[in-house]
């Protein structure tokens, strides 16, 4: 009975568009951090505690968008996928911006979590450096191994379907833009409807 069960969930988490939550393990250098995973519509949200501080990625690949929020000050920073406030919360769009620079590989087909996934690895010349497995029915990566540093890797489990709030991938009102230093961005002036043009002689 477990493998027909198992089988429906595929099918219902692949036929609605990747939409799933679940929990990432994202381990730098031994260092272990826990994420909230939702995901919905190409677009998806963690959750964590860095440093004692709740912080908050939504992440919209479409627009190529990333923000960050500090919930404690009511911050966000938006910036870039591949900007680098977005590489070092988010090991997804960290490998993307890797296989610009490097060569990626396929290596065959693995499960991880019950999903069927395409295992690829990345090469600087002949040294292997990344090994991801990424599931085409979650559009998502379900696993990945750096090789270039000791205990960094990321994987996620308890992936489920879930009834997506898309609330949850917009910054909230009455949040703060601020910039890397914390300052707060101020908005360009609109630009005026109407110009005017004024005749300005020079004197020589």
């Amino acid at each position: 009975m477990k493998p027909f069960i198992s089988l429906i969930l595929i099918f219902i988490l692949s036929d609605a568009n990747a939409q799933f939550r679940a929990i990432m393990e994202n381990v730098k250098s031994g260092n272990k951090e826990i994420y909230d995973v939702y995901a919905a519509k190409n677009r998806y949200r963690y959750e964590f505690t860095q440093d004692g501080e709740k912080m908050i990625v939504i992440v919209s690949p479409e627009i190529n968008k990333t923000w960050v929020l500090l919930p404690a000050k009511k911050f966000y920073l938006e910036e870039t996928c591949d900007g680098i406030m977005s590489r070092q919360n988010d090991p997804v769009q960290a490998y993307l911006m890797m296989k610009k620079y490097y060569t990626e590989k396929a290596a065959g087909k693995e499960d991880v979590e019950g999903f069927t996934c395409d295992k690829k690895e990345i090469f600087a010349d002949d040294e292997k450096i990344i090994t991801a497995w990424f599931a085409p029915s979650l559009n998502f990566t379900l696993k990945m191994v750096n090789h270039m540093a000791k205990d960094t890797y990321m994987n996620m489990r308890d992936i489920r379907e879930w009834n997506p709030n898309m609330e949850l991938f917009k910054v909230p009102e009455g949040y703060t833009q601020v910039d890397v230093r914390m300052r707060p961005v101020i908005p360009e002036p609109p630009a005026p409807d109407k110009w005017e043009t004024q005749k300005v002689q020079m004197p020589y």
